[in-house]
């Protein structure tokens, strides 16, 4: 999958003219999926945009494509 862009809520609320509170909202009440990546969300640009213009998020379209993400374990600490 390349291409795929990614957008933090500064980012998409530059981008696309929607206030930072609006698109935070969205994202913690689960209206607008995410992925959240240390402290930062990340809205995919393709999700953000079908959202924008009312289309449904709760199936994938046909042939759009789905990324998952897995959450992974750290354990142990580096010593540097």
């Amino acid at each position: 999958m390349t291409g795929m862009k990614m957008y933090t809520i500064a980012e998409a609320s530059n981008s696309f003219g929607v206030t930072e509170y609006a698109l935070r909202k969205w994202v913690r009440d689960g209206t607008l999926p995410s992925v959240k990546i240390g402290k930062k969300y990340l809205i995919n640009e393709q999700v953000l945009e079908k959202f924008l213009q009312g289309e449904s998020l709760n199936a994938p379209a046909q042939n759009d494509s789905v990324c998952q993400i897995k959450p992974i374990s750290v354990r142990g600490v580096i010593n540097g």
